[in-house]
């Protein structure tokens, strides 16, 4: 194939390539974007059932599996987001665990002699206890 002017010179190209998307933007057949524009307020809640205040409560406990202190990571171990993993899901790990995770659940179960399953909800209990308690003594607090 013959190399010509356009395809040797980057700035001819660029300058032919407006041209052309200019002219297709007036017939209507480009759009600036092939992505829909996002819904914040719908990112917004799904970030919240994923997340949630669990997530900030398991950022200040320390590691699930091997005791690490905090700050932890708010890791969706046994459920990811992709696979429709919520809230519940999250557990607090220290980064080296949480990395590990991400390379199999079923191998770091083998290598750290522990049960997600069981972590996920005795985490989950433990938060609703903890929010409990909190509440009570935000209760307690407005009341004197």
């Amino acid at each position: 194939m013959k190399r010509t002017r356009l395809r040797t010179d980057p700035d001819k190209l660029r300058a032919w390539q407006k041209r052309s998307q200019a002219k297709l933007r007036l017939k209507g057949g480009l759009r600036k974007s092939w992505l829909n524009p996002i819904n914040r307020t719908r990112a917004s809640l799904r970030k919240l059932a994923h997340f949630g205040a669990k997530a900030d409560w398991a950022r200040r406990q320390p590691c699930s599996t091997c005791g690490a202190p905090p700050p932890s990571q708010a890791s969706h171990a046994l459920k990811s987001r992709g696979a429709s993993g919520t809230a519940y899901h999250v557990i607090p790990q220290c980064a080296e665990c949480h990395r590990l995770v991400h390379q199999g659940v079923e191998t770091f179960q083998k290598l750290k002699n522990c049960d997600l399953e069981q972590i996920t909800r005795d985490c989950h209990e433990r938060f609703l206890r903890d929010r409990k308690e909190s509440s009570r003594r935000e209760a307690d607090d407005l009341a004197f």
